[in-house]
């Protein structure tokens, strides 16, 4: 497993949202989902798609947030990829 940073986060996945604002995803030391949109909108979420929809309001519809949520998911279970934040 990636070492964890002094937030205490490791980074799972980051890109942008459809309109263009920067998404990351990360897991905290409670086994949540933190996804955190143009280094502003913060939310902490068992559910990854409820943590993506949170964080990104209107910016992103609930299929888009579904179908991202479904595929870092599928992606982490099956490569158990993370990467550290720095």
């Amino acid at each position: 497993m990636a070492s964890r940073s002094s937030s205490d986060t490791v980074l799972v996945w980051q890109g942008s949202t459809p309109a263009g604002y920067s998404l990351v995803v990360e897991r905290d030391t409670h086994n949540r989902w933190v996804a955190t949109v143009a280094a502003a909108s913060r939310s902490r979420n068992y559910s990854l798609e409820a943590a993506i929809l949170e964080s990104a309001g209107a910016s992103v519809s609930r299929q888009w947030a579904a179908r991202l949520a479904a595929a870092i998911i599928a992606r982490t279970a099956t490569s158990g990829r993370t990467q550290s934040r720095s």
